[in-house]
């Protein structure tokens, strides 16, 4: 349950408010799995198979990616032991969830995003936090990184990266409608997107070995093969 990863020194160290904190994952736990499990799928519909994607926001993202072909997996909040479309940790599930996860084309990448909200290492002391990100890709592969906070950090743990570092691995789709702006949670806002680079060794990815960063965008437009799928943030 994400409530006990709200703490004095986790607050204190991102410049949070601990009570606000606290109250934005509360209520995130009052969303109804049902209903993120039924947008969820049918958005994992339209991302099946191998489609063209394009995010753009005023911010000046503009990316194109593309996805893997495999079906996307729904993190709804409830526990899937016996479904074969999940991994065998999935017998547990994340308090509060509320996801939609797309293995990506590794060899598909043009354009740039800037995120919104900050990116999080996945890793415990020290939690590290990355502000006003930006990637750049070009024929595949991740060109150039800047962070307006972390760059330093960030630069050193891509350069221990293994091959397929700078390849996209994953896209994420928020699908939860209770969270807005909440500390390390913000990519399962509703509508809000992640792209994670580098991680791809899921059903349909490239087997990239290691995950190597994300960047996080709310209110972005999503369109799938020209299609709008994500309109500021809306599921359409």
């Amino acid at each position: 349950m994400a409530l006990g990863w709200v703490t004095d020194s986790r607050a204190r160290h991102w410049g949070v408010s601990k009570a606000r904190w606290t109250k934005g994952i509360l209520e995130a736990c009052l969303a109804d799995p049902k209903e993120m499990g039924s947008t969820g799928r049918r958005l994992a519909r339209v991302f099946s198979g191998t489609k063209k994607i394009r995010i753009t926001h005023p911010n000046g993202t503009d990316l194109e990616i593309a996805s893997a072909g495999q079906l996307p997996t729904v993190y709804d909040g409830f526990p899937h032991p016996k479904d074969p479309a999940y991994m065998m940790s999935d017998m547990l599930a994340n308090f509060p969830d509320g996801r939609l996860r797309i293995p990506l084309d590794a060899r598909t990448a043009e354009g740039r995003i800037v995120a919104t909200y900050p990116s999080y290492e996945d890793s415990w002391f020290p939690w590290a936090s990355y502000l006003g990100g930006t990637f750049e890709f070009s024929d595949g592969k991740l060109t150039s990184h800047s962070f307006e906070d972390g760059e330093t950090a960030f630069a050193q743990r891509y350069a221990k990266g293994r091959p397929g570092k700078d390849r996209p691995g994953l896209l994420t789709i928020g699908l939860n409608p209770k969270i807005r702006n909440v500390p390390s949670l913000e990519v399962l806002e509703r509508g809000c997107v992640e792209l994670v680079v580098g991680y791809n060794n899921l059903r349909g990815g490239s087997k990239s070995p290691n995950d190597t960063g994300s960047l996080c965008l709310s209110a972005a437009e999503i369109s799938v093969d020209g299609i709008p799928v994500v309109r500021r943030g809306k599921i359409l």
